[in-house]
Order: structure tokens, then sequence, then C-alpha cells
């Protein structure tokens, strides 16, 4: 299936962003993840993006796109370690790519961080924006946290351009975001469908990390 990512799209001000990292890194997940991965982490960066922009945080949005994309990137064969969380091998993707491409070690860092922490609930909102924006993102598209945060409008418009099944956009944009409605089937797709080596709690509704 091909996937792609329409970069004219803008939900309140917030699009990806208009660099040459930003675009590598967007043709990577493409090559690397499946469709709902690769929807499911665009998503989170709008959700994101959202979050931060109402919050009133000061954030990069090219190292919060990083963050967002890479986040689930520990879940495919060709990152996925045996013996790391999978958090922590799509941090160090995320760090590899970085670091080719000549960003900051702080820069670097907080992308890891970002990445490494986003199954932990009630940390990462004390942390760097970016940190705290990639969780927040995540929460939001897996359990509907903040749900209520967002107008009908931006949910609407976020989930017909990055559908959350690899069915028409058609369909999927009269989904609803809502509680377990808002959980992908994001581990379906990948070699390691299940593991007890990461399973953690977003704000009481159990989710499989892994």
């Amino acid at each position: 299936m091909t996937v792609t990512a329409d970069r004219t799209f803008t939900v309140e001000g917030i699009r990806i962003p208009d660099s040459r990292l930003a675009r590598e890194i967007t043709q990577l997940v493409r090559d690397t993840e499946s469709g709902l991965l690769f929807h499911h982490s665009s998503r989170v960066y709008y959700w994101g993006a959202l979050a931060g922009k109402r919050r009133g945080l000061k954030f990069d949005r090219e190292l919060l796109y990083a963050g967002a994309m890479f986040h689930d990137m520990g879940l495919t064969p060709a990152h996925s370690s045996a013996n790391e969380r999978f958090e922590v091998d799509g941090a160090n993707a995320a760090r590899d790519f970085l670091r080719s491409h000549g960003i900051g070690q702080d820069d670097i860092d907080t992308v890891w961080t970002a990445i490494a922490l986003h199954t932990t609930p009630g940390i990462p909102q004390h942390m760097h924006p970016v940190v705290a924006l990639v969780t927040a993102g995540v929460e939001m598209d897996v359990v509907g946290l903040t749900y209520a945060e967002y107008s009908d409008d931006e949910r609407e418009a976020i989930v017909h351009a990055h559908p959350r099944s690899e069915h028409s956009r058609k369909t999927s944009s009269r989904r609803s975001t809502t509680g377990s409605n808002a959980s992908p089937t994001r581990h379906s797709a990948t070699s390691r469908p299940t593991c007890s080596r990461t399973r953690t709690r977003l704000s009481g509704a159990a989710i499989s990390a892994a």
C-alpha cells in the first residue's frame, strides 16, 4: 500500500514542518512502518502540536515531529532488538537518524527521552515540552485522553487526513476518536503483536505497549 503525507494539510496553523529533515523522516517512516503505524504516528504529531499551542508551550516542531514519527519504530522488524524495550529501540533509531543528519546532542537527547518515556504517564508532562507533547499525543490517540480539548472539526480533519485504519478515508472520517475507539490496533501489523516485557497503564486504561 502506498502511504502519502499531505504537507499542505493544516489544522489550526499546525502542519508538518517544511524542512529537509522532516521530509526524510517522513520517507523513512513510510518505507519502514505499516500504513497503520504511519498514520497513528502522524496523528500523534498533530494532537501533540495542538496541545502545545493551547498550553502556550514553546517547542521545536521539527523535534516534535521526529519524536512522534519515531515513537513506534521499535515495533518494526528493522529496528526491533532482542533485549531492549520497544520504546528504547525506537529512541535509539531516532538517535542514530538524527546524529547522521548533524543534529546537536542536546536535541537528540530530548527526542530520545520523548520516545523512551512515551508509555510512562505522570512524568513527561514535567519535562521538556517535546517530551511532554509526544506523550500527550500518544495518550490522546491511544486512549482518548483530553478528547474534549479538541473540537469536532479538528478531530474529524486529523482522522480524515490520517485514517485509523487502512480502509478508505471516507469511511475513517466518520469514526470518532473516543475512549476505546481511539485505540488503534497499532501492534497487529508488526512482527511483535504481543510481548510481556513492556506493559504499562495510561491514566488507568491498560494498553499493550509491545
